[in-house]
């Protein structure tokens, strides 16, 4: 493999264990959901900024906060899914959350885009 392909397997395999620990970190902390939103909300902003910061050629970190329509679009939407999917882990079994979490792009794929599973 390559340098960038060996960078790129690593990075996929890191966000997918951390997408994994999800359920398991929300319910090992004693928070309720708001204050569950927050800090998640801070701690994913500020690795998106220094993400941004390292990878980015612009110097301006203002750059960052200028959105398109379409961007400030799908800023919503996230922010609505994170909501969604943190209430969704308090109220129920971590299995009942992975399963409709998983199901989601399917369903989607099939009735928006008329798509056949295979």
């Amino acid at each position: 493999m390559e340098r960038k392909e060996t960078i790129g397997f690593i990075l996929v395999m890191i966000a997918a264990i951390s997408w994994s620990t999800a359920g398991l970190f929300t319910r090992v902390v004693q928070t309720d959901i708001p204050t569950t939103l927050l800090w998640r909300s801070v701690f994913g902003g500020l690795i998106v900024m220094a993400i941004f910061a390292v990878t980015s050629n612009q110097s301006k970190i203002v750059d960052l906060f200028r959105f398109s329509m379409g961007e400030f679009v799908i800023a919503i939407v996230s922010a609505l899914g994170m909501a969604s999917f943190i209430s969704e882990i308090f109220y129920s079994k971590i299995a009942n959350v992975s399963l409709v979490y998983g199901a989601v792009p399917l369903v989607i794929g099939r009735v928006m885009f008329r798509s056949r599973l295979s």
